[in-house]
């Protein structure tokens, strides 16, 4: 199994060399981005990362890139874009399209990259990391329940028996990565059907956790609910990747929902398509989908990939904004109105700290494209 690096010290150290040549991986490394598109060739490598800028006098990583995604030899290959220092949504936008399977801003810290790379490399499964089969005891269940998801509001349970909706009883599980057994009172506030006919899933509301276990459960959750005034309300947070627990999701899709998106850090290609299909196969199942305070990596994913936001509505999101004289930048929260859409264009907006007009940090007619849709 071979890795394609380019000869960049910052990456090696992100990537933790040793622990990969420890199990067996070979580095291959490029001295420039010719070299790169030669031995990309020659090493048909598991995993190749390429530096975005290239060497200023052959092609830059994003232009091999999309050589190597026509190429049937190189199909199974996954590459990843590196950038030396911060880029701009209009920067991610173009090499995102290249269709790499990552892109990397450094500085990074040593071995950040290591467990992302080790996913692509098949040295770890594609599954969560967080305890979704975590084994539940539920007061008055006598059949083994195990847990889809978990957040510090309640927990959402497959079971194959039911109990009566508002009922209160006491549950207990163990978070095994941090050796904390969690035990309280929870009400059950929804039954749906499971995956077949004999299971079903509980959702419980969580009435008097631990300090320390709500700490625990911020952590790792995924998602939050809650449930009022005739919405469902589900929080985002993190990265949307192959890892993440999407599946638990689609069940909290019924009705009129309200998705707040703030908290989205990361989406890559995988998850894009997951994502696109959970929205799709909820469809039928809701009235109205609201998508609120979009992350701007949520924005690009939904400008660009026309199933992404499904049946949903995005009313409010972020925008880029940075200052031409102080350098501040600035993501503001921007309403969807009718002169929004008709306008398809950023708002001025003055800087907060020198008060000159601000530019808009990515290209109007991309970044708004997802009013067309």
């Amino acid at each position: 199994m071979k890795v394609l690096l380019p000869d960049i010290a910052a990456l090696r150290l992100a990537l933790g060399l040793p622990a990969l040549q420890r199990k067996g991986v070979e580095i291959v490394v490029a001295s420039d981005a010719l070299e790169a598109r030669r031995l990309l060739r020659e090493h048909r490598p598991r995993l190749a990362i390429l530096s975005v800028e290239g060497d200023g006098k052959n092609r830059t990583g994003a232009e091999i890139c999309r050589e190597a995604r026509a190429c049937e030899d190189l199909r199974q290959t996954a590459i990843f874009l590196c950038a030396e220092g911060a880029m701009t949504a209009r920067q991610r936008r173009e090499v995102q399209a290249s269709g790499c399977d990552e892109l990397i801003e450094l500085p990074l810290r040593p071995r950040q990259l290591l467990d992302r790379a080790a996913l692509y490399l098949g040295l770890v499964e594609r599954q969560p990391r967080l305890p979704v089969e975590t084994l539940v005891d539920i007061e008055g269940i006598d059949s083994p329940c195990t847990s889809v998801n978990l957040s510090t509001s309640g927990v959402l349970v497959r079971a194959r028996q039911g109990l009566a909706i508002d009922q209160t009883v006491r549950l207990q599980f163990q978070l095994a990565d941090q050796q904390l057994l969690v035990s309280g009172q929870a009400r059950l506030v929804r039954v749906v059907p499971g995956e077949t006919a004999e299971e079903l899933l509980l959702a419980f509301k969580f009435l008097d956790l631990e300090p320390s276990a709500q700490r625990a459960l911020a952590n790792l959750s995924t998602f939050q609910y809650e449930e009022g005034g005739g919405w469902r309300r589900v929080t985002v947070r993190g990265a949307i990747t192959e890892a993440s627990p999407l599946d638990a999701l689609a069940p909290l899709l019924v009705g009129r929902v309200e998705m707040d998106l703030s908290g989205l850090t990361y989406i890559n290609s995988w998850g894009t398509r997951a994502w696109s299909r959970l929205l799709t196969q909820a469809q039928a199942r809701l009235k109205e989908l609201k998508l609120v305070r979009c992350a701007v990596s949520f924005v690009l994913a939904a400008g660009m990939t026309e199933e992404f936001i499904g049946p949903g509505r995005i009313t409010s999101f972020y925008a880029p904004y940075t200052c031409p004289h102080c350098e501040l930048d600035e993501l503001v929260l921007l309403e969807v109105t009718p002169a929004l859409e008709a306008a398809r264009d950023a708002p001025p907006r003055d800087c907060p700290r020198c008060r000159v007009p601000m530019d808009f940090d990515d290209i109007p007619t991309a970044y708004f494209a997802f009013l067309g849709t």
